[in-house]
């Protein structure tokens, strides 16, 4: 068996030769990782040596830990995507709401308009149906009060 370091500090290469010791060694190893489907080969010899080497449990990786770690990056991740979700929909809404109330400002600025026209239009209608009253009024007061006026009236008028 060889192990080989390369230059890059974090790839390390193992070859098993064709010795009995070697290709014994690679049967236990294909076994165990059939056995433990979920480990890869990298991690069974970072196990074997952190036991071979009798480093202490604190400093160990804990394989629970890293699943946790990743089970919380895939947690942030579905997060932040749920966030920019709910921000896209939001922000329709938004616009959605924006586009209401400008068009409900344009509609009551129409009405203020009509109001407006209608206001200015019934001041100067109505004086005219008040003087026609008054003018209605005035010769039945006149034609009762003095027959002298009734008849100068005509007069006047002709003048």
């Amino acid at each position: 068996m060889f192990f080989g370091l390369n230059k890059n500090k974090n790839k390390k290469s193992v070859i098993f030769d064709q010795e009995v010791a070697d290709q014994c060694l690679l049967e236990v190893v294909e076994t165990e990782l059939s056995k433990q489907a979920h480990k890869s080969f990298s991690e069974l010899c970072k196990e074997a040596l952190w036991q071979f080497l009798c480093v202490p449990e604190a400093l160990k990786p804990n394989p629970r830990k890293e699943a946790i770690e990743q089970q919380a990056t895939e947690v942030q991740r579905q997060l932040a995507e749920l966030e920019g979700r709910l921000f896209n929909k939001e922000s329709s809404r938004l616009e959605a709401i924006e586009r209401q109330l400008h068009l409900l400002t344009q509609q009551i600025s129409q009405l203020s308009v009509i109001v407006n026209q209608q206001q200015y239009l019934e001041p100067h209608q109505q004086p005219p149906q008040l003087e026609s009253e008054v003018q209605t009024l005035i010769p039945d007061t006149t034609q009762d009060a003095d027959p002298l006026l009734n008849r100068l009236s005509p007069l006047l008028e002709d003048f």
